[in-house]
């Protein structure tokens, strides 16, 4: 077939990329690390691996019997007991409750023992020796209906009739029940439950947005809690006649804090944010769940403020209730006081507060880093330039994040990664090799169940504290082909105080062309970790997660063939695309950063519509870093910030020592 320059071109850049990945793979990836060689890679022989991969297809169909039939006819067991796992963590799997208990009493260190806790409670029947069943809840209090039933039963069959009583109105009040499990739960225990007890139960399903079960209940409340009930049920699904629905509410419910907030939602929904801010000038004094009421603060927050309704945005936010044990929607809602405080409000010693307050009640270095760097920029608003270096080397302490970054420009200083941890001991990599979830996890790679291999494999780098069990388990990932289950790790082990750069921040395949390597690896890292086979729930494939559309169009732009399936099982053809895409953005934005990576994550047409209503980051009056936060999406908000702090991270890998930090010029360029 006749080919243009272009497309020849093309077809040489493809070409050199592939060869360049082999590179890459056999540096990054195949050589040795830490005590794993490739003669190690060999587990299962090939009689095993055929007759699993005919077993796990098997157990992907849900076909357990076939499944358990290969298995049994392998001579490795480890698979093999893979696969029961798999099976005991089903609904309704056939396994009683004892044999699921023994699976978790002998493997402490499995993951996902939560929920294989939870198919033990669901597998509690009339066999079960009741003592058996105290004695497991007197370990750990049930976390399913069927638990808190069964518990409850027990205990009153013992006599603690009070204590059971109680368990069974939980299990009412909180349980998710089906129509035949409701009528048959109700014919058994009805007279111990009051009509309180079902608007309880009724007040709860709203919140949670089961209109289903909770229409089942509408007989069981009073004629007025009846109505009030109906009428969030038509806010909460936009029927029409919401009017109708609330005047038929009594007087005495108008203010129940579901109403009012469903009330709310349905405003926001329907974008009347100034009638919004009406409920919110008069909240209820018990919000119900506040964690939900703040969610809709800080989305009518944000639309009012790019209104220029300042005061109404802070408004919003400043009576959120929320406290730390509401974790993200607090830092959300907590941190968006603070900023609107010192930003648009010169409340310096406002912003302070809501800052420090944020800095106690968050853990994750992300977050600490936050909190820390714009607690130490009201206090330079405040004039208390030793006070804001103070909490500046506080975020500074987190080189890896964009906050801390942030808090290095400030102090005027250079990144400096911290070195890696010491090298383990011989006789910690002989542990940790033996382990069973590190055998688990290159079995399970062998056989190509990548989904579970991350399971075991960040569950191995977690289980253990020391800095030396991360390290190994990053570096197994990396000697098995999966540098994105090392990012994982790393993550994981960067929450709980140990930095990985070598592992978490993997020097992938890329092409040396523009864009630079280091921003393809630091969007790369962003969207799929590196991993290949990466599909998002939105149909984005592969390393640079391209949707099949954009794909499609950048081929065609740049006369290539187009293939969907090779977005997965062609690492370079994804790149190479994705590379062409983030270059015509960068272009498409006059060389800004910024603003191509807003584009590669929302789209060209979000970002146009951003500058017209926030400003233009590029023009040197308006603040970038302000920008960035003003992006409404927070999905985007977040991914800019990582890329552009996982950039300066890059370049410092690529070229250790040689770098100077450079975000504050990323920022503006």
């Amino acid at each position: 077939m006749h080919q243009s320059s272009e497309a020849r071109q093309t077809s040489h850049a493809l070409t050199s990329l592939g060869r360049a990945a082999l590179l890459c793979a056999a540096i990054v990836l195949g050589a040795p690390v830490g005590g794993f060689s490739d003669a190690e890679a060999a587990v299962l022989s090939a009689s095993d691996r055929s007759k699993y991969k005919t077993a796990f297809k098997a157990a992907a169909r849900s076909n357990w019997g076939l499944a358990r039939r290969w298995a049994r006819r392998a001579r490795n067991p480890l698979p093999r007991k893979v696969l029961k796992w798999r099976e005991m963590l089903q609904q309704g799997n056939g396994y009683g409750f004892s044999e699921i208990v023994r699976f978790v009493d002998r493997n402490p260190d499995w993951p996902k023992l939560s929920d294989l806790r939870d198919r033990a409670e669901e597998a509690i029947d009339e066999t079960t020796p009741t003592k058996q069943v105290i004695d497991w809840f007197a370990k750990r209090p049930p976390r399913t209906t069927d638990g808190m039933i069964a518990h409850g039963q027990a205990l009153i069959s013992r006599g603690q009739k009070a204590e059971g009583s109680d368990l069974l109105r939980r299990a009412w009040i909180h349980g998710r029940f089906n129509r035949r499990a409701e009528r048959l739960f109700m014919r058994q225990y009805r007279k111990r439950f009051t009509r309180q007890d079902h608007w309880k139960r009724l007040d709860q399903l709203l919140w949670k947005g089961h209109h289903r079960s909770a229409r089942r209940m509408l007989r069981r409340v009073t004629k007025g809690q009846r109505a009030l009930g109906l009428a969030r049920i038509a806010l909460r699904r936009r029927s029409g006649g919401v009017d109708g629905a609330i005047s038929r509410v009594p007087e005495a419910l108008r203010r129940d804090p579901g109403l009012l907030y469903e009330r709310l939602r349905w405003r926001r929904r329907k974008a009347r944010d100034l009638d919004a801010m009406e409920i919110l000038r008069n909240p209820p004094e018990n919000m119900g769940r506040p964690e939900l009421w703040a969610k809709e603060r800080a989305i009518i927050a944000r639309r009012l403020l790019a209104k220029g309704h300042i005061s109404d945005a802070y408004k919003a936010v400043r009576d959120h209730k929320l406290n730390a044990t509401h974790r993200a929607r607090f830092a959300e809602v907590e941190w968006l006081t603070g900023w609107i405080a010192l930003r648009f409000l010169s409340d310096p010693a406002e912003a302070r507060a809501r800052f420090q307050n944020l800095y106690e009640g968050v853990k994750f270095p992300v977050s600490r880093a936050r909190a820390a760097y714009w607690t130490g920029r009201a206090a330079k608003a405040m004039k208390d330039e030793a006070i804001a270096a103070q909490w500046f080397e506080r975020a500074a302490l987190f080189p890896t994040t964009y906050h801390g970054q942030l808090s290095v420009l400030a102090l005027n200083q250079k990144i400096h990664l911290p070195p890696p941890p010491a090298r383990p001991k011989n006789s910690a990599v002989k542990k940790f090799k033996t382990h069973e979830l590190a055998k688990i996890a290159r079995v399970l790679q062998e056989i190509g169940q990548k989904r579970h291999v991350k399971t075991f494999l960040v569950q191995l780098g977690r289980i253990n504290p020391s800095s030396a069990y991360k390290v190994l388990a990053g570096e197994l990932a990396q000697s098995i082909g999966r540098p994105d289950l090392g990012v994982w790790v790393a993550r994981y082990a960067q929450r709980e105080g140990a930095m990985l750069p070598s592992i978490g921040y993997p020097l992938y395949a890329m092409p040396d062309k523009s864009p630079e390597r280091a921003l393809l690896l630091a969007v790369a890292r962003q969207e799929s970790n590196f991993d290949t086979s990466a599909v998002s729930h939105a149909g984005a494939r592969g390393v640079m997660q391209l949707m099949p559309a954009t794909a499609r169009r950048v081929a065609r732009q740049y006369r290539m063939r187009y293939s969907r399936s090779r977005l997965n099982s062609d690492p370079t053809y994804n790149v190479e695309l994705g590379r062409r895409y983030l270059r015509d953005m960068i272009d498409k934005f006059s060389g800004s950063y910024v603003l191509a990576v807003a584009a590669y994550n929302a789209g060209p047409n979000a970002v146009r519509r951003w500058l017209r209503r926030n400003g233009d980051p590029r023009n040197g009056i308006d603040d970038p870093i302000d920008w960035i936060e003003l992006i409404p999406y927070r999905e985007t908000r977040d991914y800019v910030q990582r890329v552009m702090g996982n950039l300066q991270i890059f370049r410092n890998r690529l070229k250790p020592g040689r770098v100077v930090m450079t975000l504050d010029r990323d920022l503006r360029r």
